[in-house]
Formats: C-alpha cells, sequence, structure tokens
C-alpha cells in the first residue's frame, strides 16, 4: 500500500530542552517521542479518502506508537468491501430498530483490538433531552472491524452542547 502513502510532515522533539525548562515533565508515566512522522494514506479503491497515518519514535529510533496495526494489515485485498460492510452493518441495525436514515461512519485504528474499524453512529431520537440550558443527544454506535464480518463492540453515548451559556 506505499503506493497511496504520502508524506505529511515531520517532527523532531529536543528532550533535553524540554526537560530543563520544565521539571514537571517528569511527573507522569507519559513518555515523549524524540521524533514524530506523519503520512496521510488515499485510496479510494478501498474506501480511505484521507486516514492520517502517525509514527512516533524514540532517540534511538525504537518505534514508540502508531496508528496501524502491527500484523496483517498491509494487503489491501484482503480488506472488505466497504459497501459489504455498510450493509452488514445497515442490516443489524435495523434489526436493533436504529435509526439508520441520518448515519455518520468514521475510520480508525483502535488500539485495544489492534484493527483497522470503522464506526457507526445512529442518533437515538427516543433519548434526546432538550432543556434551555442544555441539549443532549444519544447515539448508538457500532464498530466493525476492517477485516472480518464481526461486530466488535456495540455502545451507546451522549454528547451534550450549552447553546446558552456563553453570549
Amino acid at each position: 500500500m506505499s503506493d497511496s502513502l504520502h508524506f505529511s510532515q515531520a517532527q523532531a522533539i529536543d528532550l533535553k530542552a524540554i526537560f530543563q525548562k520544565d521539571s514537571a515533565v517528569f511527573i507522569g508515566n507519559a513518555v515523549i517521542p524524540k521524533y514524530i512522522i506523519k503520512f496521510v494514506l488515499t485510496d479510494r479503491s478501498i474506501g480511505i479518502k484521507s486516514y492520517n497515518l502517525s509514527i512516533e519514535l524514540d532517540e534511538y529510533g525504537q518505534l514508540l506508537h502508531i496508528n496501524w496495526p502491527k500484523e496483517k494489515w498491509d494487503n489491501k485485498s484482503k480488506f472488505i468491501a466497504r459497501d459489504t460492510i455498510k450493509q452488514f452493518v445497515l442490516n443489524y441495525a435495523k434489526s436493533k430498530r436504529f435509526d439508520t436514515s441520518r448515519c455518520k461512519v468514521y475510520f480508525g485504528y483502535y488500539s485495544q483490538f489492534d484493527k483497522l474499524c470503522w464506526k457507526f453512529h445512529f442518533p437515538d431520537s427516543t433519548i434526546t433531552s432538550n432543556t434551555y440550558y442544555k441539549r443532549e443527544k444519544t447515539y448508538n454506535t457500532i464498530l466493525i472491524s476492517w477485516d472480518e464480518l464481526k461486530i466488535l463492540q456495540e455502545s451507546q453515548f451522549s454528547k451534550a452542547t450549552y447553546p446558552h451559556a456563553i453570549k
């Protein structure tokens, strides 16, 4: 898939300067990368309009983090067609009586599964609250792996906005 990958940007972080400037950086267990390299993956033949691939390395060039699966994700012919996944999820959502008319779809890497996934959000109009101070929308979500027709996670979340809080 390297022909679909394009360099975006790179950053080298001066770790010594950061640690000398602010000793509070040592608090916590976070590892700060020395190098951050970013690429953009664009391949409409497999349904990707634009995916930001980020690679973080330590000062010795050892991999600290990458938002791409570690194994079996280098051959795009193994990916299930986006239309097949969409139809599978829509059929499942209809069986659960989700509102499929206003579905939003997101693509990304989910480290807990070490997989690239499609996440579908279906608005749940039965639980929406609306007051003067707060509007809350609830969504039913379905997470499905790109390499198999298997639902990895089904959940519900609420998103609140406060339209009159600041004028």
